[in-house]
């Protein structure tokens, strides 16, 4: 009897040992598909993800920018950035692009680029975040030479309209003091307050404030190029971009290793 009451012990305690203790799980650490093999992946995620998860990802500090804190997104941080084709272009070619190092203490630009720290601030979503998180972030350009990252849409439903929304995405304000950098340290412009809106895929600068908010007619309205804008203009006076970054090229690949991976010759 006693045999078989020790037997029964180390038997419980066995089980217990074996699961408190799960097998390993080998992640993936490749592309699913890398257009050669089909890797199956061993881990799914169910995600509730609701639209006001679109919204802002910035909202401490009262919304002010603060020069002293590194935002991180898809915007390089410690990078200074230039648009191609002009400050209206909204072709699929337009980008903003790595001009040079920011300023390695207030992360500014000296006023002939944007700081990617400041970008990080103004145009990141939440979303965003879960996105560069997990994937790297929304790939509207991905060959092998080339991927370029693209803001979440933002909502312009009339049940939710996301344009200068003051709970969803308000529109910034900046202006220069203590540690808020002149907004001609970090953007190209030099005024002495700087408005930024965010719409759909795009981010509108202006040194207007138009306080028009919730009509998404206001993103896509044409500006008449004769610097005087029309009410409806009035947030992209000084320009709209496409909210679209390169990213992980051969010049930031190897220095980023938090958001690029090497595969073969190319980063992504």
């Amino acid at each position: 009897m006693k045999t078989r009451i020790l037997a029964c012990v180390l038997l419980a305690a066995a089980v217990a040992e074996a699961a408190s203790a799960p097998p390993a799980v080998d992640i993936a650490r490749e592309p699913l598909y890398n257009g050669r093999a089909n890797v199956h992946p061993n881990l799914l995620l169910s995600l509730s993800v609701e639209f006001p998860t679109v919204g802002i990802a910035y909202r401490g500090d009262n919304g002010t920018y603060n020069r002293t804190k590194e935002y991180i997104g898809y915007f390089n941080p410690a990078k200074c950035y230039v648009y191609e084709g002009g400050n209206r272009n909204l072709s699929d070619a337009a980008y903003f692009r790595i001009h040079k190092d920011a300023d390695p203490v207030t992360r500014e630009c000296g006023g002939d680029s944007f700081s990617g720290n400041f970008m990080n601030w103004a145009a990141s979503s939440a979303i965003d975040m879960l996105r560069y998180a997990l994937t790297g972030g929304d790939r509207v350009i991905d060959t092998p030479e080339l991927t370029v990252l693209q803001r979440a849409v933002l909502r312009d439903a009339a049940s939710s309209n996301f344009y200068a929304h003051p709970t969803y995405f308000p529109r910034r304000a900046v202006k220069g003091g203590g540690n808020v950098s002149a907004p001609g340290q970090v953007t190209p412009f030099n005024v002495d307050t700087l408005y930024v809106v965010s719409c759909r895929n795009r981010i509108l600068f202006s040194d207007i404030d138009s306080g028009v908010s919730g009509n998404s007619a206001y993103c896509t309205a044409a500006y008449d190029g004769k610097g005087k804008p029309s009410d409806e203009a009035r947030d992209k006076k000084l320009g709209e971009y496409l909210a679209r970054v390169r990213v992980c090229d051969a010049a930031e690949g190897p220095m980023r290793s938090d958001l690029c991976q090497r595969y073969g010759k190319h980063y992504k």
